[in-house]
């Protein structure tokens, strides 16, 4: 915006523009000057289609929308950065995404299902990361990953067959977490490399996460289609079938086509137990898993410490018991570093004070990662100079759920949250943000306290309103 027009006693010009003296109103030359250059090698470093200029008169006190003029202003700014990054968006999808047109009909739908599927589980894994924090992560899964990268690096060296790696813990105890490190997260690419020596061809699906990986059959499909696909092996109608038998001889031959690769693959599942099968079909959770891999394949899944069916028949089936790494609950201790971690990641820190309390309320007790980073985006919001009680420090993931809950209630009214937390609890496998819009759309929007009665007012719920909520709840 380029001001003009400055009524020189309003004290705030000096918020857009440098002032020598706010009695004169003179206009600092050498920061006008500066800010010109800056200007200048703006315009001339980026495109021209991503360049607008706008021209509003002054007003006393700065921009108000309910000046006809600075309305029409931000309504047009508005429009212009919108457009601006749809186009670049749009640009950039038209260059990542493959041109499905020229694919044969025929298998024009299998590889579509594979490249949705393994970027919606790609996203997941870095979101697991994400929401726990890098550094804390490190802390929290070290002992485990190193058992996994020492399974790895045994199967590579003796050049024999082997057995897959199961991770078992109990829900919520960082299993997802640790095989997002193991194989597909961005830290797996320090990893990986350094372990096994070569090339990694990585896939993971978090099972029970979408419709492909919800039964045996379609996971199983999806991962041979997969396979094929990144290693360039045949594809043909007679692998179209949805029958378990062919399909497991199918991933078993992908196996040993795989073994004369000089390519490692690494095979993630997180939540093998979260399979469906038919009530007269147990076996199918895992008849299909191969326990003789070859040396150039690791299998790593992820387990319930409270499946038990699921558990003993693993035991079975997998003779030694050094295949099994075991995620036991934080201690005390290990809860604090990674409390400390997250607030690094997000560059906040407490009070010797806080500090002291906070390790007073975790003394003796074991906590599970979910629980960290709840109380990590808790105190994020203690100011320095607030002295804690035992009530800032919940002891339960329900007290935490709960705080945060309330907490936008009040800021976007109980009935839209709780229409939201029953269509999102409703959901198998969740909803997209235009169907979680559609249903809230004759919900009328309380929004966020205001000063005026007038903004009070209740709006119908739009798209606007959602992505309020959600960078609320995604805190």
């Amino acid at each position: 915006m380029k001001p003009k027009g400055f009524v020189s006693n309003d004290a705030s010009v000096a918020q857009f523009v440098d002032v020598s003296s706010q009695e004169n109103f003179s206009i600092d030359e050498e920061s006008a000057a500066n800010l010109q250059n800056l200007i200048d090698d703006v315009i001339f470093s980026i495109s021209r289609k991503n360049i607008h200029f706008f021209n509003v008169q002054w007003l006393e006190g700065g921009l108000s929308s309910s000046h006809c003029e600075h309305r029409f202003y931000l309504e047009k700014f508005g429009n212009a950065v919108f457009t601006n990054i749809k186009n670049l968006l749009d640009e950039d999808i038209s260059i990542t995404t493959p041109d499905w047109q020229n694919l044969p009909p025929r298998i024009r739908k299998p590889i579509q299902e594979v490249v949705r599927e393994s970027q919606s589980h790609l996203s997941n894994s870095r979101q697991h990361l994400r929401a726990l924090g890098v550094s804390q992560s490190l802390d929290s899964d070290c002992g485990a990953l190193l058992q996994i990268q020492n399974l790895m690096l045994g199967q590579e060296d003796t050049c024999v067959r082997h057995s897959p790696v199961i991770v078992v813990g109990s829900d919520g105890s960082g299993k997802s977490t640790l095989l997002s490190q193991a194989s597909i997260f961005i830290l797996v690419f320090m990893y990986c490399p350094e372990w096994l020596g070569s090339d990694v061809v990585r896939i993971i699906r978090h099972v029970g996460r979408s419709p492909c990986t919800s039964f045996t059959p379609e996971l199983l499909r999806n991962l041979c289609l997969h396979i094929s696909l990144l290693f360039g092996f045949e594809i043909g109608p007679r692998h179209y079938s949805f029958e378990l038998g062919k399909l497991s001889i199918w991933f078993q031959d992908l196996l040993k086509l795989v073994e004369a690769k000089d390519n490692d693959l690494v095979i993630v599942l997180d939540n093998l137990d979260a399979l469906r099968c038919a009530p007269n079909n147990q076996a199918s959770i895992l008849g299909w898993l191969p326990w003789n891999l070859p040396p150039n394949v690791h299998i790593v899944c992820s387990v319930s410490e409270e499946e038990e069916k699921i558990l003993s028949l693993l035991k079975t089936r997998i003779s030694t018991s050094e295949n099994f790494v075991y995620i036991h609950p934080l201690t005390s201790q290990s809860a604090i570093s990674m409390m400390q971690s997250n607030l690094k990641d997000n560059k906040h820190v407490l009070t010797s004070d806080q500090w002291a309390h906070v390790k007073q309320r975790l003394d003796g007790k074991t906590v599970c990662p979910l629980y960290v980073k709840l109380l990590s985006s808790l105190a994020r919001r203690w100011p320095s100079y607030k002295t804690l009680t035992d009530k800032d420090v919940p002891l339960t993931l329900d007290e935490l759920v709960n705080i945060f809950l309330k907490d936008v209630e009040n800021k976007y009214g109980v009935e839209t949250i709780r229409k939201i937390a029953t269509y999102l609890t409703c959901t198998n496998f969740g909803l997209r943000e235009a169907e979680i819009v559609e249903l809230l759309s004759n919900s009328e929007y309380e929004g966020p306290q205001m000063d005026t009665q007038l903004d009070n007012r209740k709006v119908e719920f739009s798209v606007i309103h959602w992505l309020d909520v959600k960078k609320e709840l995604g805190k």
